[in-house]
């Protein structure tokens, strides 16, 4: 697998949200390092504490900064619930002992920073 690049990636002009998405990449390419490298079963856990801290801080920083703009609507907290409760589904399988989810987490992500590409575009 290759590493996403961040350039393809639309840049809104506000720090925070493009740092946000940058992060997010960040983390991605860490699974996919680990993928590559055939370690993912036993880095997992790495991953799931970073996608659950990046939900807890970084989503709420990009609402904030929608809201402070008057462009937050009940879709986006939509939008972002649904992230967090999947990344807490992949938390909960890895306490559960499933430790070959890493190529779902990694479609996810790709999926996730597609889409939050696009809302970008619309929003920004």
């Amino acid at each position: 697998m290759y590493k996403l690049d961040i350039i393809n990636f639309y840049k809104t002009g506000n720090n925070i949200i493009d740092n946000n998405i940058k992060k997010l990449i960040n983390i991605t390419n860490k699974l996919i390092a680990y993928i590559n490298k055939g370690a993912c079963a036993e880095e997992i856990s790495n991953i799931i504490f970073l996608l659950i801290f990046y939900a807890q801080e970084n989503i709420k920083n990009k609402e904030k900064i929608l809201r402070n703009n008057n462009k937050f609507t009940d879709d986006i907290k939509t939008h972002h619930k649904n992230f967090t409760n999947k990344i807490l589904e992949y938390k909960n399988a890895f306490a559960n002992g499933e430790k070959n989810i890493c190529i779902d987490i990694y479609k996810f992500l790709i999926l996730w920073i597609n889409n939050e590409n696009k809302i970008n575009k619309q929003i920004f």
